[in-house]
């Protein structure tokens, strides 16, 4: 199913481009460059966003108590 969505988001990007080609008569490199800046911008709000809603510090504290329990193991053995 996700391979379907990510198709049909291709296939909307691509009828921006040419929609907005054809509403403006622009050359399609440029409705390209165009809709590909509205993305980048689009996608760096939602980034800046999910950062600032993230409570947590995204550190693996599980993992890394893990790699000290096994390193003192280590040193443990080898001495």
């Amino acid at each position: 199913m996700d391979g379907c969505r990510g198709i049909a988001g291709m296939v909307l990007i691509e009828a921006a481009v040419f929609g907005l080609a054809a509403a403006t008569g622009l050359a399609l490199h440029w409705s390209c460059l165009i809709v590909a800046g509205v993305l980048a911008i689009a996608a760096a709000v939602a980034f800046a966003k999910g950062r600032a809603d993230s409570q947590e510090e995204l550190v693996p504290e599980r993992s890394l108590h893990q790699v000290k329990e096994d390193i003192a193991a280590v040193k443990e053995q080898f001495s």
